[in-house]
């Protein structure tokens, strides 16, 4: 699991700035794009859950 610090600060572990770290505002976008999905999914399941007790 990648620490979330490492991610915010835009450094590997050792201090090295890195391509694989997400910077800031990819962490910001990529965070709201999850919880937009998670609640999509959320509305689906309850709309899936009406349908199966009709």
């Amino acid at each position: 699991m990648i620490d979330l610090r490492f991610i915010l600060t835009n450094r590997s572990p050792r201090g090295r700035f890195g391509p694989h770290y997400l910077d800031r505002e990819r962490l910001i976008a990529l965070s709201s794009l999850i919880a937009h999905n998670d609640h999509q999914l959320s509305t689906i399941n309850y709309q899936l859950s009406i349908i199966e007790r009709d």
